[in-house]
């Protein structure tokens, strides 16, 4: 079929935006749960705990996509009877299969926001493919050949151009669409330069195969009934189309000069003008705080955004309003009032908000032990049990490094709610803050921290935030 590459971005942009709002919105269905009371199971995972992919790099300069025909016949009954001398495992060093059995179907598996964003921050590469299948048929394999481009970690940690690709798909378990669309998220470096190499890279997963999806080569992220989820079921083999790459970039370059896949995955050259949006739904993806609104404080809370909460105090310490009774007493005359209005204004902040620190919010960490330096840091809520926030944790970590492998990465602080005593937006005075940093300023503690953990919000309007909506997390839904 002939290349159309605004085609190429229009269907991969669709793919993104739907990746990252659906996975975002099934998240916070499952831990802010519309009905009162509705819990995820205890044992139920969070995190996937999904096949590794099987990966293989054969070295031939001069291979072509037609000769990648000759490999579906390896393909006949999925990974398990490959050849062992045509596979290549490209095994983490941080992985252990996991061989016994799961009683998780491949649709009930979980891919949350924050393993999407974690996957995409941790990559070094993304594979985009659209594969038309059913269009060959060799030792009983349904597959197809298809299209899609790379875009590859530069030295700034910024994606590249999109470097095309041709591509031939072994139909995987469930999906029964005339075509599907594939998102494979790599995080080893050397299956890119295979690629930049002109060597054809397979990528395959099998069910027989169990490991934490933060800890593979590559996750391969699919669309089955209108759900994302890692694929259990995948054989694909991909290669770079350099005929796509001249016609995309023909003005970008001389008429006689070659432009090759190196040139393109280092940066070297502009992006297509045609994939403008498809950047800014990956940005989406990659920074949701810049990206996704904020709450807004209702009026009837604005008071509150400035003074302390201290967990003894029978009001809350907020000393304003509600007949001078604090928060806790504003809450139990609008439960009690019929105050309809201000009641449905209240739950849906408190569900923004919950949505606002679980996408996670940038602030500045300010030590004790050296106030003049600032550590950037992310302030993130991590919901245990949507029923009770007691168990919930307020987590404090530093920045990820886009491209490179965070597993394992503990926070700076991590805390359970219910250890927490006290929220503040007053400085100690022994912290020398100048006027503006003074508005950003916010702290917490608890029964375990001897002083307290100190921070700048990005902004004044961010630290009103955080203490009005802790504070309202706190006084209605922990105790």
């Amino acid at each position: 079929t002939e290349f159309n590459m605004s085609d190429e971005f229009e269907w991969s942009t669709d793919f993104l935006q739907a990746l990252s709002i659906k996975s975002r919105e099934y998240e916070f269905e499952q831990k802010v749960p519309f009905q009162k009371n509705q819990a995820l199971e205890e044992n139920e995972s969070v995190l996937s705990y999904l096949p590794r992919p099987n990966i293989d790099t054969t070295s031939n300069l001069s291979m072509n996509f037609f000769s990648m025909i000759a490999l579906a016949e390896r393909y006949n009954c999925g990974a398990s009877n490959l050849p062992i001398s045509s596979v290549t495992f490209m095994q983490s060093a941080l992985g252990v299969n996991r061989n016994e059995s799961s009683n998780t179907e491949e649709n009930g598996d979980f891919l949350s926001h924050r393993t999407l964003c974690s996957l995409v921050e941790q990559a070094v590469g993304l594979i985009f493919m659209r594969q038309k299948l059913e269009l060959y048929s060799l030792a009983d394999v349904d597959g197809g050949v298809g299209s899609g481009f790379v875009v590859a970690r530069t030295g700034d940690a910024s994606w590249s151009p999109p470097c095309f690709l041709s591509t031939l798909c072994k139909k995987h378990g469930g999906n029964n669409s005339s075509q599907t669309m594939t998102l494979i998220v790599v995080r080893k470096t050397e299956l890119i330069n295979r690629l930049i190499l002109g060597d054809t890279v397979k990528f395959g997963a099998s069910k027989k195969q169990k490991m934490n999806v933060l800890i593979r080569d590559a996750a391969i992220i699919g669309m089955n009934d209108g759900r994302f989820n890692v694929v259990t079921e995948f054989m694909a083999a991909t290669t770079v189309n350099e005929e796509q790459n001249q016609s995309a970039y023909a003005l970008a370059v001389a008429s006689e000069e070659i432009l090759n896949a190196r040139e393109i995955l280092a940066g070297n050259i502009s992006p297509p003008e045609q994939s403008v949006d498809f950047y800014g739904a990956l940005q989406s993806l990659e920074c949701p705080y810049s990206m996704h609104s904020h709450p807004i404080l209702p009026d009837s809370l604005q008071s509150y955004c400035d003074t302390d909460w201290v967990e003894l105090s029978p009001h809350g310490l907020g000393t304003v309003s509600a007949a001078h009774g604090g928060m806790r007493t504003l809450l139990k005359l609008i439960s009690q009032g019929g105050m309809e209005e201000e009641k449905r204004e209240i739950d849906m902040f408190a569900r923004k908000f919950k949505y606002y620190l679980m996408d996670g919010v940038p602030v500045q960490l300010v030590l004790p032990s050296n106030p003049g330096c600032r550590e950037e840091k992310v302030l993130r809520l991590t919901i245990k049990n949507s029923a009770s926030l007691s168990e919930s944790v307020l987590e404090i970590s530093r920045k990820r490094r886009p491209g490179v492998l965070n597993v394992g990465m503990q926070g700076s602080f991590v805390a359970t709610l219910d250890n927490i005593t006290r929220f503040s937006r007053n400085p100690p005075t022994l912290v020398n803050l100048d006027d503006e940093e003074k508005k950003r300023f916010f702290s917490f503690e608890t029964d375990l921290s001897g002083t307290p953990i100190m921070m700048l919000a990005k902004n004044r309007k961010d630290a009103m935030l955080l203490l009005c909506g802790m504070k309202l997390l706190m006084e209605r839904e922990k105790f």
